[in-house]
């Protein structure tokens, strides 16, 4: 037995409503195999496919058009017998994301159960037979029904067969080209694009018309509709990747015929507001947009006053949404969207008149918000925005101020929504005339301190919306005593723009710009001219002044984003993207701001799917940056020591990327993702640095260490000089090894890292043991020298003393001088013991004298001579051995 429950259980119940209907549910339930024509007929009325089985289908109606649909089927049924039951009854439809269901009906019409048929029978619910019955040539008969139906009073359908029963479907396409028709690009573009739609318009016969550049024609099926949407969107996607001179955006609209002609006013008659749509995706109701089949994905705008299945939505095909099936969920809140106000000045949104503008109560604009809106997955903002909807669904306007001042999520979306524009707003007024130099005021040192200028006080009291005409009479007269301070005309400009006059305005903030500072302060005047001319509608005259205002100052980058959103206003959201990328290279807050920015409204499906690829390919980046993360980790512990300054710093640096790596948004994303790479290009600085001084260091150590060898060649005492070898021999054989090396791999850089310190120390006690050295070496020639001096003046003293001096006396006895000498011979052994003992003093004296002034040369000499000796060894064995060569290749 077919279960109703059985296919209701199958659907897939939506977590978001994006859409919901009153209408009517058609349950079949047949014996052996379906037949194709009956779903045909239920397609061609209108009949929604929900769920199928192998023996029972459910589908839904939005009015009707299910009883002319039952009717026709009635009568085909009588030519063609086919045993099917079919129950119709009321329900209500829900659609959510991805074209998923949920039909709500009474519980015991859930319960239900059909057997096999034998015959063919339509069952009628009775609270709806008074609709059925209401058109004409339907009757309803009293039968018994299935015991396996609900408890009620069903009616059986019976129809008159004369009757066409045809469905009064059909609808008009309505395709206007974007852009000036008076520009060049234009005119060729849309000859081009034309072209190529007037061969898809033959070949299905179409009838078309073009006027005031508008192409219109009928639909008078759904085959038709099907057919032409598939057609469009099929061209321009082929057209856009193969060949992009033929392009040119369009905006196209699917209306009912019902009430509307097909002639030259169609256009203005269909109560389309053309500006608001997106390029190059139909759009139409919901209701038809669901008859064109599961071929067709489904986007909601937020233009939409409803949720309705007569509320617009754009399509495009399945197979090229799967291709940007990462787009980003739509995150812009309707209530902030819908309004028939124009765009607000300072918030850019429509649910108010911008001289009420909520930004005007707010207080001074958080500066971590985007820092803040960064920790949110999609589904948080998601979250956070459907709230503030709620909030403000249930307590109109009035409840917004609440709603923001909460640290919630939906108070946390709700600022950063409001803090797009916060340059433009009152309450940013303060900041922008304080700054100074050439960059944007984020932080206090970036602007002055205020002055005692009466302006602050009437900048308060016109931000509080107190009397505006005493406000601007005191400015007058201010104007009067300071006629060359730029901020009277600037205030002087808000309340033209608030009075509805944005032209004067614009004057003002001219004249402002060429009284303020160079820098930063003339850029904001400019992008206030750019912004009025924007809301003005004037987007050719507000893209220069924003060029102009990033010229003024190059460091700001916001005139860039202004661009952008100038851009998907005029319709050409595509070519928007291409900047973005380059924006969000700048500065990675713009995407977050992007998908929330209510003025991006009309090219948002275009804006969400480009983002949705960047957002994809950082996806997949991240993916494997945990790893890459985990691997720079493990590079830096080969590299470095754990007390090496950058491995400290990058281990730092390391976890908290990771801890940016767990929250599920692009920011975060791209800092983890452009964090770890500078790490690396930090790494390599230090390697290739630290490895270049390595070189440096070691060469020093090695001259030192040939330093040491040169004085301690000599010393005298080779025993003492054993563990002095030892040492010498390991840090040279270190230092070579560090020079022979490739210093760029981790085991030898880490070895060199280790090894730097210790041969530090090893030459640091090498050059001390020499010192000690030196003292024993020089100590030891000092007193050779000394020795050796006083050696030979003492033997020719004591000659003189014991040779001489006794010749002497003798001679001069014998020559008649005994009186002057006499008395010195008769004492000559105590005269040579004196003497001897003035020699010896003497020539201690002398000799340690001399060899203190003569040390320095006498040692240098010694060991200059020593060298010469051993280079001339060096010299004999090397010529020796090439001799031993020669001889040797003389032998081969």
């Amino acid at each position: 037995m077919a279960q109703l429950a059985t296919l209701l259980d199958q659907m897939h119940p939506p977590a978001d409503e994006r859409m919901h209907a009153d209408g009517y549910a058609l349950w079949m339930a047949w014996q052996g195999e379906s037949n194709p024509v009956v779903f045909q007929f239920m397609q061609e009325y209108g009949g929604l496919f929900l769920e199928t089985a192998e023996d029972q289908a459910l589908l839904y109606f939005f009015s009707s058009n299910v009883f002319l649909a039952a009717a026709r089927l009635e009568s085909w049924s009588r030519f063609d017998a086919t045993a099917l039951t079919a129950v119709i009854m009321p329900a209500s439809l829900t659609m959510g994301d991805s074209r998923s269901f949920r039909l709500d009906m009474a519980q015991p019409l859930r319960d239900q159960g059909l057997f096999a048929p034998d015959a063919f029978s339509i069952w009628i619910h009775p609270d709806i037979a008074a609709a059925a019955t209401s058109i004409p040539g339907i009757t309803l008969a009293a039968k018994t029904p299935p015991s396996t139906l609900a408890k009620l009073e069903w009616k059986q359908i019976a129809v008159d067969t004369r009757l066409p029963y045809q469905a009064a479907v059909g609808w008009y396409s309505i395709l206007r080209p974007l852009g000036n028709p008076l520009d060049k690009e234009f005119q060729i573009g849309w000859r081009s694009l034309f072209d190529e739609l007037e061969k898809i318009l033959q070949r299905n016969k179409f009838r078309y018309t073009v006027h005031d550049f508008f192409l219109m024609f009928p639909l008078e099926n759904l085959r038709q509709l099907q057919i032409w949407i598939r057609s469009f969107l099929d061209i321009v996607a082929e057209l856009r990747n193969e060949n992009p001179d033929a392009y040119w955006p369009c905006v196209i609209a699917i209306v009912n015929k019902k009430g509307l002609g097909f002639n030259n006013d169609l256009p203005a008659k269909a109560g389309i507001d053309w500006n608001q749509l997106a390029a190059d995706h139909p759009y139409m109701s919901f209701q038809n947009a669901l008859a064109l089949g599961n071929d067709f994905a489904i986007h909601e705008v937020r233009f939409a006053t409803g949720s309705g299945p007569d509320d617009w939505c754009n399509v495009s095909l399945l197979s090229q949404a799967k291709q940007g099936s990462n787009a980003i969920p739509l995150l812009i809140p309707g209530t902030l969207t819908l309004g028939e106000n124009p765009v607000c000045f300072y918030c850019g949104q429509r649910s108010h008149v911008f001289t009420e503008c909520p930004t005007r109560s707010l207080p001074e604009r958080d500066k971590d918000i985007w820092r803040r809106v960064a920790g949110f997955d999609f589904a948080m903002m998601k979250d956070g925005v459907r709230a503030l909807d709620e909030a403000v669904k249930t307590g109109g306007l009035e409840a917004l101020p609440a709603a923001l001042a909460q640290d919630d999520a939906a108070g946390v979306m709700g600022r950063a929504i409001f803090d797009i524009n916060h340059p433009f707003q009152l309450r940013s007024v303060s900041q922008m005339w304080r700054a100074r130099g050439k960059t944007p005021p984020v932080a206090a040192s970036d602007m002055l301190d205020m002055d005692n200028h009466p302006i602050w006080d009437i900048l308060q009291t016109y931000a509080a919306a107190e009397d505006k005409g005493a406000v601007e009479r005191s400015l007058q007269a201010l104007l009067s005593r300071y006629p060359r301070d730029f901020r009277i005309k600037s205030l002087l400009g808000f309340i033209a723009l608030e009075r509805g006059d944005p032209q004067k305005a614009a004057a003002l903030w001219k004249d402002a710009e060429g009284m303020a500072p160079a820098g930063f302060p003339q850029a904001w005047h400019l992008a206030l001219q750019a912004r009025a001319m924007e809301c003005w509608g004037k987007i050719n005259q507000a893209l220069p002044l924003y060029d102009q205002a990033l010229r003024a100052c190059q460091a700001w980058s916001y005139p860039d984003y202004r661009k952008i959103v100038c851009q998907v206003k005029t319709g050409f959201a595509d070519y928007a993207l291409n900047q973005m990328a380059a924006l969000l290279k700048l500065d990675a807050n713009y995407f977050n701001m992007a998908i929330i920015d209510t003025e991006m409204e009309r090219g948002q499906i275009q804006v969400l799917t480009g983002l949705g690829a960047i957002w994809a390919t950082t996806e997949e980046q991240m993916a494997d940056e945990s790893s890459m993360l985990d691997r720079l980790a493990k590079e830096l512990t080969l590299w470095f020591t754990p007390a090496h300054p950058f491995a400290e710093q990058a281990g730092e640096r390391i976890r908290k990327l990771k801890e940016l790596s767990k929250y599920h948004n692009y920011v975060p994303y791209i800092a983890a993702i452009h964090g770890r790479a500078a790490i690396e290009r930090d790494m390599q600085i230090v390697i290739s640095r630290e490895s270049r001084d390595f070189r440096n260091k070691f060469k020093g150590y090695l001259d030192k260490l040939a330093y040491i060898q040169k004085e301690a060649a000599w010393f005298p005492f080779p025993k003492i000089m054993v563990e002095f070898n030892k040492n010498y021999n390991q840090c040279a054989a270190s230092l070579n090894w560090a020079l022979q090396s490739n210093l760029h791999t981790p085991e030898a850089f880490r070895r060199a890292l280790l090894m730097a310190t210790d041969e530090e120390d090893r030459i640091s006690r090498l050059e001390k043991r020499l010192k000690f050295l030196r003292l024993i070496r020089d100590g030891t020639l000092f007193l050779l020298t000394l020795v050796k001096t006083f050696f030979w003046i003492e033997v020719v003293g004591l000659l003189l003393v014991l040779v001489v001096l006794p010749l002497f006396l003798y001679y001069a006895q014998k020559s008649g001088m005994a009186l002057p000498f006499g008395s010195l011979a008769g004492q000559q052994w105590q005269v040579q013991k004196g003497a001897t003992f003035i020699i010896s003093f003497l020539a201690l004296s002398f000799a340690l004298l001399r060899t203190v002034l003569r040390f320095e040369k006498i040692r240098d000499n010694l060991l200059e001579k020593a060298r010469r000796a051993e280079r001339a060894k060096q010299q004999a064995r090397k010529q020796a051995m090439e001799e031993q060569l020669q001889k040797r290749k003389k032998k081969k």
